[in-house]
């Protein structure tokens, strides 16, 4: 974190921000879509020039853009955010810190990646198991 010191400086004080280890995470909510395009767009841009400053790098191969809404009419909406002249990449169901997002905001992707793992691991005991009968 001491390479991010005076990070919070350079992010509108309308975006929401969380650090962990490193990892972040910025929302930023509203009705407006162009609105919120363009302050995300403007804040990365700032982080951008933070971390070339600072000599770090900001992977945008690596970072995803998730978009949540309530409104059904706007669960396929495509938005149009970038990093460093780049697109970054639309998740529909992005993962945070092993959490499964869904754009429903219901959790239900996060509960069937849940069971999809527990199944798989069931599978894989089984076959230990029936190996070991064989022994």
């Amino acid at each position: 974190m001491l390479f991010l010191s005076g990070i919070e400086k350079v992010i509108s004080k309308d975006v929401k921000w969380v650090f962990f280890a490193d990892d972040v995470v910025m929302w930023y909510s509203g009705t407006d879509l162009q609105k919120l395009e363009d302050n995300l767009n403007s804040t990365l841009e700032d982080l951008w020039k933070f971390a070339e400053k600072h000599k770090l790098i900001f992977n945008s191969t690596k970072s995803t853009v998730g978009f949540f809404t309530t409104n059904r009419k706007l669960y396929g909406y495509q938005s149009d955010i970038v990093m460093n002249h780049q697109p970054l990449t639309v998740g529909k169901h992005p993962k945070y810190l092993g959490f499964v997002l869904d754009p429903e905001i219901t959790c239900n992707k996060h509960i069937d990646h849940i069971v999809l793992k527990g199944r798989k691991a069931t599978l894989t005991l089984k076959v230990h198991f029936r190996m070991c009968l064989g022994c």
